[in-house]
């Protein structure tokens, strides 16, 4: 009788031990999954980020045409003006880096170029200060809502 309640525990202890083992792995599973980081998914929102430029090159002589990785950015940009913002792509993995180019109009060489690493969901502005022959181009994080920034897309 000893060897049966003694073979009988030791097969309820298994199945207790296969039970707990399996509620484990599906707790890991499902917090795992919960992360959404870790998949490779993102949301539309953290691949963007908004931009405006800011013109206070006081002697261009005309306004200033921007680009954006090659891309017109805005056109016409006068001294002392500020342009609305515009949705850029934030950086991936594949594309860690952005580069600005600013020129006179009418100039086909650059009066600035500028290497920027914009994140996603982050308001941002390219402030170009200085004489023209030292002309500095700075991008720093805005501190502007996200919700002004405008649906257009580069």
């Amino acid at each position: 009788m000893r060897s049966f309640l003694s073979a009988a525990s030791s097969q309820r202890c298994l199945t207790d031990r296969f039970g707990l083992v399996a509620i484990l792995c599906a707790v890991t599973f499902l917090l795992g999954s919960c992360t959404g980081g870790g998949n490779g998914v993102t949301t539309v929102a953290s691949t963007k980020a908004s931009m405006r430029v800011v013109n206070l090159i006081p002697n261009a002589n005309a306004p200033l045409n921007i680009t954006l990785d090659g891309i017109s950015f805005a056109s016409g940009v006068a001294f002392e003006s500020i342009q609305p913002y515009q949705q850029i792509n934030a950086i991936t993995q594949n594309n860690p880096t952005s580069t600005i180019q600013a020129n006179v109009a009418g100039s086909i060489s650059s009066l600035l170029t500028t290497t920027i690493v914009p994140l996603g969901e982050t308001n941002y502005s390219y402030i170009m200060f200085g004489p023209v022959t030292q002309a500095v181009g700075q991008f720093i994080r805005s501190m502007a809502q996200r919700a002004s920034a405008p649906s257009t897309s580069i």
